[in-house]
């Protein structure tokens, strides 16, 4: 049996997003090609082992192990198919990480960025547009996808909510943020372009970051009538990075969202509202999400006392 067949089975039956369908296949065609094995019947331990040596010599070893829960999963499928006798992606360990300091951003590198924007004249004609995006993901913490996927739909500019649906989550799941006071203004100014763009009323259905507000070098998702594509967003960043030395991606702003919540300049954070804005099911995954502040660490530290 084909490994690459199995794969697209699997891919068709288990996945809903067409971002990760299309890395699944992309990591078990990288798998063929460094481990040199096309055929179930031909895949050993010592292939996996080859697969594994040839992508940490070109890859960090987080990548490998991004890599690894693809093919585990697809060599599952493999013994229950019975086309595998045994899975040995599971035999071969995981990477060990070293456990870094997530980087989070400084509101200064992000009003710099803005005003990069602001004042980028003909080379950043959208700039408004891509200046919403950077408040949206400062303000709310929502992943790309879930940016992308925002519908006219999911605000509800009465009750002050943003709906991030299950079809931009991770987990299937959908759940209820507010509004932010800052970032209000800003998403009705994008509707109110976003009316005029179309020249008509604007449906439930319709993206909110839409394709018709940039166009052109951009592309809209195939499968999303004028919806982005989640990596346009990395994309953007990407370039603006090398225009500005400034690292800005949708994840980093999740970070930040997190550690700042948790950070409050008075009052004691509340870890159980953050791991609910985020969306994660469990508070472990939200605890990875948030670095203590220095100056947090001071405070507590001086409210020591012996007593005398």
């Amino acid at each position: 049996m084909l490994i690459k067949k199995l794969a697209q089975e699997y891919a068709a039956i288990t996945y809903f997003v067409a971002e990760t369908e299309k890395l699944f296949l992309c990591v078990t065609n990288l798998f063929i090609e460094r481990s040199g094995v096309d055929t179930f019947e031909k895949l050993d331990l010592e292939a996996v082992i080859r697969f594994k040596n040839a992508t940490l010599n070109v890859a960090k070893p987080v990548t490998f192990n991004s890599y690894l829960k693809y093919l585990r999963v697809l060599g599952d499928y493999a013994v229950s198919s019975g086309h595998l006798a045994k899975n040995h992606f599971r035999t071969v360990k995981t990477a060990t990480l070293g456990k870094k300091i997530f980087r989070v951003l400084e509101n200064e590198p992000i009003l710099r960025a803005i005003d990069t924007l602001q004042h980028g004249g003909e080379e950043y004609p959208d700039a408004e547009f891509w200046i919403s995006i950077i408040k949206t993901l400062y303000y709310t913490g929502m992943r790309r996808r879930q940016l992308t996927a925002l519908q006219v739909g999911d605000i509800n500019l009465d009750l002050d909510t943003i709906t991030l649906s299950y079809r931009g989550s991770k987990t299937h799941r959908e759940w209820v943020i507010p509004i932010h006071p800052h970032l209000k203004p800003i998403l009705v100014r994008l509707l109110e372009q976003l009316r005029g763009r179309l020249g008509r009323q604007l449906k439930a259905a319709d993206p909110v970051f839409n394709f018709v507000l940039v166009g052109k070098p951009y592309k809209p998702d195939p499968l999303r009538p004028n919806a982005l594509m989640p990596k346009t967003i990395s994309d953007f960043f990407k370039r603006l990075k090398k225009k500005t030395g400034i690292h800005l991606s949708a994840h980093r702003f999740r970070h930040t969202f997190a550690t700042n919540l948790c950070n409050p300049k008075e009052g004691n954070p509340d870890i159980l509202v953050v791991q609910e804005m985020l969306g994660h099911t469990t508070l472990s995954t939200t605890k990875e999400y948030v670095f203590t502040k220095p100056e947090r660490m001071a405070q507590a530290i001086q409210e020591l006392s012996l007593g005398r």
